[in-house]
């Protein structure tokens, strides 16, 4: 009977280390769940995370969009401006450059008119000498005449009337 009693002890004691070992198990597959549990909560937060982060994202870009395109336009604007204006620089430098052409043009062209005029008022001034001269000619002639014509007739009156 004590190696019936032993032996039941034993089993006893077999039985509650398994029982022992079968409670921690429960123990630790019940934690574990609860740790599965938690990581997938973390894992779907994040995942919620990842789609809300994308979504900006999309909505960023969508948002972008537009004003890279604007930028771009703006970039053809500048670029068209810079050519317009190197255009006008180069026509505004020919422009001036013709205007100095003009402007000497113009002054040996009034250059040339006051020499014009200079030499005409000279020329008009001589010719009024030589006339004047004519005239003294013409007059002394007249008196010449009216020293031998009769003052009688009225052609000679006529004729010597401002000489004399």
């Amino acid at each position: 009977m004590r190696a019936i009693s032993a032996v039941l002890f034993l089993a006893l004691c077999a039985l509650l280390v398994i029982i022992y070992q079968a409670v921690q198990q429960e123990l630790h597959i019940r934690s574990l769940k609860t740790r599965i549990a938690v990581s997938d909560n973390q894992v779907k937060l994040k995942e919620d995370g990842i789609l809300g982060a994308k979504t900006k994202l999309e909505e960023m870009n969508k948002s972008l969009n537009p004003l890279i395109t604007q930028r771009d336009q703006l970039k053809k604007q500048k670029d068209d401006i810079k050519t317009g204006n190197a255009n006008s620089e180069k026509e505004l430098g020919t422009c001036q450059a013709e205007k100095g052409k003009l402007e000497k043009q113009s002054t040996e062209t009034k250059d040339s008119l006051q020499k014009l005029k200079e030499n005409q008022e000279a020329e008009g001034k001589k010719a009024e000498e030589e006339i004047e001269g004519l005239k003294q000619q013409i007059l002394q002639r007249d008196l010449k005449i009216c020293k031998f014509v009769d003052t009688a007739l009225d052609e000679a009156k006529k004729l010597c009337t401002g000489a004399i």
